[in-house]
């Protein structure tokens, strides 16, 4: 969660809410994050489906860019200081952190990512 206490924002001085008042934002790692297999990202659920089953989706789409949040954050950190955004709640994607599914030809899967196996026990 990023929290800022800066009051360089659109609004100025007419923000009508307390000073300790958190205006915040969240975003999901699937909708947002984009970066498909970058940097060592294994597959998830969606990943799967999207590309096994693209006639399930309406328009055929997928979350391979999404908003490419994970190339733009940045970008995105600033627009939401202009806004007076001081709370922010992000989502990172659990195949990104643990990329237990990694992709072995064009949709071929095999288990083992960068940190090794899951030990069920």
């Amino acid at each position: 969660c990023i929290n800022q206490s800066s009051s360089e924002n659109i609004l100025g001085d007419s923000f009508p809410f307390p000073s300790d008042f958190l205006f915040g934002t969240a975003s999901s790692a699937y909708q947002y994050e984009g970066a498909f297999l970058t940097e060592g990202k294994g597959l998830n659920n969606w990943d799967i489906f999207t590309h096994e089953y693209p006639g399930k989706i309406r328009d055929e789409n997928n979350g391979d860019m999404a908003v490419d949040q994970y190339h733009r954050f940045m970008e995105d950190i600033q627009l939401m200081t202009s806004l007076g955004v001081n709370s922010y709640r992000f989502s990172i994607s659990w195949s990104r952190v643990l990329p237990i599914i990694q992709l072995k030809g064009l949709f071929s899967w095999e288990t083992g990512g960068r940190f090794g196996s899951i030990n069920y026990s």
